[in-house]
């Protein structure tokens, strides 16, 4: 049955069976009139936004790949930077001859370390120095010399084996050294320009014994600011060495050791 459309006296409308204010059907049409007329400005150039959109988020994803590729090279090129000084850092006290750092100068930096003490361990220990003689057996040779001017109970911290056993019960990384705080005298730090793999390289040297090694590569510059002279004196402690400790294992004390190195204080 077709839908009947009729007008009554009081500004509404019937349309369908369903009764509208005139008003409300004329506002009707007019915004339907508008939409329409809009969708004729916007359809056509909704394309080309489309357009853009496409567009831009091709180049950002460009510029991403881009940046992640230029991070991925620059961390390789600091990988292998960080390869090749350790290389360089293990040739130090090697048996090339650097003896020629007795003409260096000593420049002092404007900043000194005040108050404070530098300590680190000396590198190179466990190669030979630059009169290609073996470190190791130089510090050997300290160390027969300090035990020769020691008593028996100045050894191993003046401790019995009865001791040790009772101190080390339970404790398997428990060791107690043969010498105790022993000194090299007479060291002192000297800078060597001439270096042919780090013109930075401080050398550590006992007036006795000869070179004994170098600062390690990362602790030059902040040595360097604390040296106050060509030949600057420092306290150069031996460590490693002979060392007793009790194993539970077979219940006594035995005797091991490790490789000599030297600790320094600025």
């Amino acid at each position: 049955m077709a839908s009947k459309r009729g007008v009554h006296p009081d500004q509404t409308i019937v349309i369908g069976g369903n009764t509208y204010k005139r008003s409300f059907v004329q506002f009707s049409k007019n915004l339907s009139f508008l939409v329409a007329l809009a969708s004729l400005f916007v359809t056509p150039i909704a394309p080309f936004f489309l357009v853009l959109t496409v567009f831009f988020g091709f180049m950002a994803l460009k510029q991403n790949k881009i940046l992640k590729t230029a991070t991925a090279s620059i961390n390789t090129e600091k990988s292998n930077k960080s390869t090749s000084v350790d290389a360089i850092d293990s040739l130090f006290g090697s048996s090339k001859d650097n003896a020629a750092s007795g003409a260096s100068s000593f420049k002092s930096d404007s900043k000194k370390t005040v108050g404070s003490v530098i300590s680190f361990n000396v590198a190179g220990v466990t190669m030979e120095n630059d009169s290609k003689k073996d470190i190791q057996t130089i510090i050997k040779k300290a160390v027969k010399s300090i035990k020769e001017s020691l008593d028996n109970d100045d050894l191993y911290e003046g401790k019995s084996n009865r001791e040790i056993a009772d101190d080390g019960e339970g404790d398997p990384e428990f060791k107690v050294f043969e010498l105790y705080f022993e000194t090299i005298d007479d060291v002192y730090l000297e800078l060597e320009p001439t270096n042919q793999y780090d013109p930075n390289a401080i050398k550590v040297i006992s007036e006795e014994f000869g070179h004994l090694g170098y600062v390690p590569k990362n602790m030059t510059k902040k040595v360097k600011t604390a040296m106050t002279s060509e030949r600057h004196p420092v306290s150069c402690v031996i460590t490693g060495g002979k060392y007793k400790y009790y194993d539970e294992d077979e219940e006594k004390v035995l005797t091991d050791s490790h490789t000599y190195g030297l600790s320094i204080e600025v």
